[in-house]
């Protein structure tokens, strides 16, 4: 399988000062393919040249009509997501320390992931985005294969391989930019949004970090 990745909302603590209350790491999961972009990337592809204009997806730019556009165009195709939402209220209560770097939050987050994951697992390789730079996502990557990959070695549910992808270039990762879009919209209240509830309701599940 191939598992890409991207999150929704902001990593910053200053919650009164214009951080988002709610952080969303999302999984977009498909069946592997050994060679080209696979089914469910090449139809996130085809309806950004249909329907975009070859330009690239991304949840925070677009409108919501073309969240709902999008998200229906993609409601029978073969995959399914996981995310995981953290309410960073929450955190600053009970596990502040969560909060002292971005990668102590995208640690505990993809902890929560793929603790959750883990029972459906197959040799997965996992897409991650390149915005983070490229120490940052060497020491992520590092930080995922030791976890869930290299001590696991010969089970079929350790992780095959992290690899970085720019966003622009991989499909996978922009369906996976839109559904930790609708996760955050659906979580927050203080968003109006309808996307999750008409498209991805039957698509996947939420794991609220606690």
């Amino acid at each position: 399988m191939k598992i890409a990745i991207d999150e929704s909302g902001d990593t910053g603590k200053k919650l009164w000062h214009g951080s988002s209350k709610w952080f969303v790491l999302a999984a977009v999961i498909v069946p592997d393919t050994i060679r080209g972009c696979g089914a469910v990337c090449m139809c996130v592809a085809q309806y950004q040249r249909l329907h975009m204009n070859g330009a690239e997806l991304h949840y925070s730019k677009n409108s919501h009509e073309q969240h709902l556009s999008f998200l229906q165009y993609m409601h029978d195709k073969d995959y399914v997501f996981a995310a995981v939402a953290v309410n960073k209220r929450w955190l600053l209560r009970h596990r502040p320390y969560v909060l002292r770097s971005k990668m102590a939050l995208l640690h505990y987050s993809f902890d929560i992931l793929f603790e959750n994951l883990q029972p459906w697992l197959y040799n997965p390789t996992v897409l991650i985005d390149t915005n983070g730079g490229r120490h940052f996502n060497r020491a992520l990557s590092r930080h995922l294969m030791g976890l869930f990959g290299s001590r696991h070695k010969g089970d079929i549910r350790a992780l095959s391989q992290v690899v970085t992808v720019d966003s622009r270039q991989e499909p996978l990762v922009q369906l996976a930019d839109y559904v930790a879009g609708a996760v955050r919209h659906h979580v927050d209240n203080s968003y109006e949004g309808t996307a999750y509830e008409m498209y991805l309701v039957d698509k996947g599940k939420i794991f609220f970090a606690k």
